[in-house]
């Protein structure tokens, strides 16, 4: 493996997201397919039973690098334009995913989709949904027990 391909997959493996416009170039990077003669190998799929090569093909072979976001966006974010969407897909994109940390108010739309996001991520160690501060009310309510299974 090359210096640049090491400093690249090293980016990938802690992603911090402030806005949805930041999660939409990640989400393009996590998703594009690099020129052949970019193409990494996957020994990331030989290595693991449970992740088959045809299940990233469309994935860019930094996407399984991908081990903890942090999403942090401002405001009530909705389905369509308000990032939901976006996130459910970078959640998709991701089939190493370990560990989530939001600080976003998703409305409560976006609930199911980022459920049945996370419902395939085997891997998830930690999910932790922090508290906005005094003031700002929350248009979420998740209970713990969802995330469980």
């Amino acid at each position: 493996m090359n210096k640049y391909h090491g400093q690249r997959e090293l980016l990938f493996k802690n992603v911090a997201l402030d806005c949805p416009w930041t999660a939409s170039f990640f989400l393009q990077a996590l998703t594009c397919i690099p020129p052949p003669e970019e193409k990494l190998c996957h020994k990331y799929q030989k290595r693991d039973n449970q992740i088959k090569r045809g299940d990233s093909e469309h994935l860019n072979p930094l996407s399984p690098h991908v081990r903890s976001l942090q999403v942090t966006w401002s405001g009530f974010c909705s389905m369509e334009k308000g990032g939901g969407s976006v996130f459910c897909e970078i959640l998709r994109s991701c089939p190493r995913l370990e560990n989530i940390t939001i600080s976003t108010v998703f409305r409560l739309a976006c609930k199911e989709p980022i459920l049945k996001a996370l419902a395939s991520k085997p891997f998830i160690n930690e999910f932790v949904i922090l508290n906005k501060p005094r003031g700002e009310q929350s248009s979420h309510q998740w209970l713990p027990r969802e995330f469980a299974s």
